[in-house]
């Protein structure tokens, strides 16, 4: 098949899912005709078409001052979260952020060095222009002579059809104990689990996301990208009042329009509920030599 999304090809290899189990669950993504297919057994998802190659993101990809600011500002609270959450791996540390966008996340930790790797364009020429202390570079190849103590990759693996391939490579660029973060969506969101809410799946399924990633099944791809040691943490970055927004509205930004609904209480009960199900909208994989 033309454009057929080379992951399920590599993980029907190492047995993370069977081809012969492959379902169809949604005829299109929400920007593209491409069918979702899930794995009855082991409940990864996956797109059938890889179709966002390299310079989809190098140059396709453009932001006016007003998607920009947009842009910037969604990622505040992630920023803050991972700040604090990893803070251990970065303080004195030599940091590598694979994906970087905009550089925001590496300008704001505290760390010894700060390098990022990002395809796009107008987020180099942005972190160029902005963030002096930031060694910005197109690809890994650019950063023979570095490795570092802490790499990480928010919201970046899904989008790679070589899962294995980058894993290994970034890999290689690691300290002898250093670690590798990942931030990814879940395909144990509990939202993807109700049969009802098919307006959830329609704004989910996307093009540039080729795999929803199951706990077991990002613990294999790291395990055969050669990594011994991996913990695995259900993480919700949405909150009850987001989800309130797709029960009532069938839309997103609940968290906004129905930010006085439930107070801290109530918000922090039903995101421990959601970890303890291991039906959070995010894993994060912490991974070492």
């Amino acid at each position: 098949m033309k454009n057929y999304n080379p992951i399920i090809t590599e993980f029907n290899k190492l047995k993370i899912i069977q081809i012969k189990n492959l379902v169809q669950i949604a005829s299109k993504c929400r920007d593209k005709k491409i069918n979702v297919l899930q794995d009855k057994k082991t409940k990864v998802i996956l797109n059938e078409k890889f179709i966002t190659n390299e310079n989809h993101y190098k140059n396709d990809r453009k932001f006016s001052k007003a998607e920009l600011q947009k842009y910037l500002n969604l990622g505040n609270e992630d920023e803050k979260r991972r700040k604090i959450f990893f803070s251990k791996y970065f303080k004195n540390k030599n940091v590598l952020d694979f994906g970087c966008e905009f550089g925001t996340f590496l300008n704001k930790i505290d760390c010894l060095t700060k390098s990022g790797v990002e395809l796009n364009t107008e987020c180099i020429k942005y972190i160029k222009k902005k963030y002096k202390k930031i060694d910005i570079n197109h690809n890994l190849e650019s950063l023979v002579k570095k490795n570092f103590d802490t790499v990480t990759m928010f919201h970046v693996l899904e989008h790679m059809p070589y899962q294995v391939k980058i894993l290994k490579e970034l890999k290689k660029k690691l300290k002898k104990k250093g670690n590798l973060i990942i931030e990814i969506p879940s395909a144990n969101d509990l939202l993807l689990s109700l049969d009802d809410l098919k307006s959830f799946k329609s704004f989910t399924f996307w093009s540039e996301h080729l795999i929803l990633h199951t706990h077991n099944s990002l613990t294999k791809v790291l395990r055969a990208a050669g990594f011994k040691k991996i913990k695995i943490i259900h993480c919700q970055r949405y909150n009850f009042n987001n989800h309130i927004g797709w029960f009532l509205k069938n839309k997103p930004g609940g968290h906004r329009l129905f930010k006085n609904f439930a107070d801290q209480i109530i918000l922090e009960e039903y995101r421990r509920f959601l970890i303890r199900r291991k039906k959070t909208d995010t894993l994060i994989a912490v991974a070492s030599n």
